[in-house]
């Protein structure tokens, strides 16, 4: 209450994206078998819900990061929708070394021997934990790593690490190609 986003002024509406949270996402069974997805399929699914609910019009979409992608989604392909946007590190598509990042830690967790090609009893948390660790460097600025003591650089990067390894290995993979492929 009495922020920019207030419950008592606005009917707040925030969704999780595919792959997260209490939305559909592989480990609910399908494993390697989830297709796919997009930025943009996220969009559509959303955009579904609006029409769904009768809801013509936001004040605004906000996002970061996979957020920002989706916020530039509903600007360029549902434009007049929302009234404003925020976004935080947005890009109009993701880059190039994102994407490298983002195939490395793929190729990193498929090194895993609980991996299995893929059809895993056990999570490969050494290659989820080792992949978190390649991610790491992009969550931050070289500012960040040259300025912080020692410690918290660590403890950054173990968190990075845990929260990595939290996740199921086709979570994580489908989640990140969505936004490596993301192109508005």
């Amino acid at each position: 209450p009495g922020n920019a986003f207030d419950p008592a002024l606005d009917c707040i509406i925030a969704v999780d994206a595919i792959g997260a949270g209490t939305s559909s996402q592989p480990s609910d069974g399908l494993g390697g078998d989830f297709p796919a997805y997009t930025i943009r399929d996220m969009v559509r699914l959303h955009a579904a819900l609006l029409e769904e609910l009768g809801i013509t019009r936001l004040k605004a979409v906000v996002g970061a990061s996979m957020g920002a992608f989706q916020a530039l989604e509903w600007l360029v392909n549902y434009p007049g929708i929302a009234e404003r946007a925020v976004l935080l590190v947005p890009a109009a598509r993701a880059g190039t070394i994102f994407r490298a990042i983002v195939a490395t830690m793929i190729e990193i967790i498929a090194l895993d021997p609980d991996w299995n090609e893929g059809r895993y009893d056990r999570q490969p948390l050494a290659g989820l934990r080792a992949a978190g660790r390649a991610y790491f460097p992009w969550t931050v600025t070289e500012q960040f790593l040259e300025t912080r003591p020692r410690e918290v650089v660590e403890d950054a990067l173990g968190s990075r690490i845990r929260l990595t390894a939290d996740w199921d290995a086709w979570n994580v993979i489908r989640r990140y190609q969505a936004s490596a492929s993301h192109d508005v």
